[in-house]
């Protein structure tokens, strides 16, 4: 009989246990956040920049210029070739005593252009990166010299050298990036003659190294 009692007992306990369960909503599956992509690098760009530089003989100056790149991305390593061209107004004057004559010369960096490699290392919607190739510009000095010789003179010449830095750019939103980037960049040096009241003058120039930091933007297609 008591067998009987504790029986009926326990089943109606379980009924509305039953029932309470029945009613219950279905478990929902947990699912983490959303999978985002990284960012593609690979493809054409074009953008413009502005930044200062500062050389050898105290050369300094604000400068200019646009850029054109490609880029191929395999992995995080992202493989490109950039060239650009910049208007500059670096610039120095010095004066030179040489008797009988003395001489003003004012030295210019009046442009210059890379075309260079890029290696960079893709962190999802930031790509630093090392950068170098070749570089070539225009050297220009004018000046004036009163003495034994007088007059004014333009010298100029276009030289090829090498240039090598590191920067960083980033995504903005749609196609847009930012940049900002350091360059390290030589051009040798030269020599050249003007003809002058009373004489010739013959100048020298000493190789130029300079320092480029420069900030930009990118449109890529």
């Amino acid at each position: 009989m008591k067998r009987l009692l504790l029986a009926g007992i326990a089943f109606c306990a379980l009924v509305p246990a039953a029932a309470l369960a029945a009613d219950l909503p279905a478990a929902v599956p947990m699912k983490g956040p959303a999978y985002v992509a990284a960012y593609n690098w690979s493809g054409l760009y074009v953008g413009v920049n502005a930044g200062y530089g500062w050389a050898s003989g105290s050369l300094k100056g604000a400068l200019g210029g646009a850029q054109l790149g490609y880029n191929v991305q395999m992995g995080s390593v992202v493989l490109g070739l950039e060239t650009d061209i910049q208007a500059t107004g670096m610039k120095a004057t010095m004066t030179i005593v040489d008797p009988p004559d003395t001489i003003t010369d004012t030295q210019k960096l009046t442009w210059f252009g890379t075309t260079r490699a890029r290696v960079g290392f893709a962190v999802d919607r930031l790509l630093p990166y090392f950068t170098g190739g070749v570089a070539y510009g225009q050297r220009k000095s004018d000046g004036t010299v009163t003495g034994g010789v007088t007059g004014n003179y333009t010298m100029s010449a276009t030289k090829v050298g090498w240039t090598a830095g590191a920067g960083i750019e980033g995504a903005l939103a749609g196609n847009w990036t930012w940049k900002v980037e350091y360059l390290y960049l030589t051009l040798p040096g030269y020599t050249a003659t003007a003809p002058l009241t009373g004489g010739t003058i013959e100048n020298e120039y000493n190789k130029l190294t300079t320092n480029i930091v420069r900030a930009g933007v990118n449109l890529r297609f």
